[in-house]
């Protein structure tokens, strides 16, 4: 089988994400390119709670750069999600539409299991590791801008998954105008984030003696910053 290429777009809390791969005769891709533009969707969807007109022209300009790549490639086939900032707007069905009448991309809006199911399915094939690895107690961390998801492995069976809104952009929308409002942000922060973690705790599995912590996702290279680490340093 000749090699084909198709491009996947991602479009997410702060940025929008096109990767370009190429498929082989055994179809596992190679990553061609990847293209990334930051985008102010999570930033007003999460506290108005709707995509407003200007966040769609800018989500819309987003792919009418990504069409020109596409094109330059001469790519056919491109796979166009979107996630939480567009899954939890009200007018979402309305903005999907519309991004299609503009752009000509049809966008696939993944619920949260569906999203959690591919993101997983990514980690094993990246790990080849990843078999051994759940044989013991294992946790994925999926630490997103909207939420962090804990999915836990043991036995190398599938235990549990829980979602938490722990986000990072999610929280300062949900907290942001307690900040000019108090001298004790940080506590009513700590505050906000422990309720959350102690309602996890409260439903976790339990037994179960943890071995290994697998975290991905946008957030990590702010983290790796922070623990003057390199951004592909693990």
């Amino acid at each position: 089988m000749a090699k084909s290429l198709i491009a996947v777009i991602d479009i997410g809390s702060l940025t929008a994400r096109l990767k370009i791969y190429e498929v082989g005769a055994k179809g596992t891709p190679k990553e061609i390119e990847t293209v990334r533009m930051f985008t102010s969707l999570g930033t007003r969807s999460y506290l108005a709670g709707i995509i407003e007109p200007e966040q769609l022209e800018e989500i819309c300009d987003c792919l009418r750069s990504f069409y020109i790549k596409c094109k330059e490639y001469k790519i056919s086939r491109v796979l166009c999600v979107a996630t939480s900032a567009l899954r939890d707007a009200s007018n979402r069905d309305v903005i999907v539409e519309q991004i299609r009448i503009r752009t000509g991309f049809r966008i696939d809006v993944l619920d949260n299991s569906m999203e959690r199911f591919y993101q997983n399915m990514a980690v094993r094939e990246k790990m080849p590791e990843f078999k051994n690895l759940i044989k013991e107690g294992t946790m994925i961390l999926d630490i997103g801008a909207s939420s962090l998801q804990a999915t836990v492995y043991d036995k190398s069976d599938f235990i549990s998954s829980q979602n938490m809104v722990l986000g990072s952009l999610r929280i300062y929308e949900m907290l942001s105008d307690l900040q000019a409002k108090t001298t004790h942000y940080e506590d009513v922060l700590q505050e906000f984030i422990a309720q959350d973690l102690y309602d996890y705790h409260a439903v976790e599995p339990k037994g179960i003696v943890y071995k290994s912590l697998v975290a991905f996702g946008g957030e990590l290279g702010f983290m790796k910053r922070l623990l003057n680490m390199t951004p592909n340093e693990n």
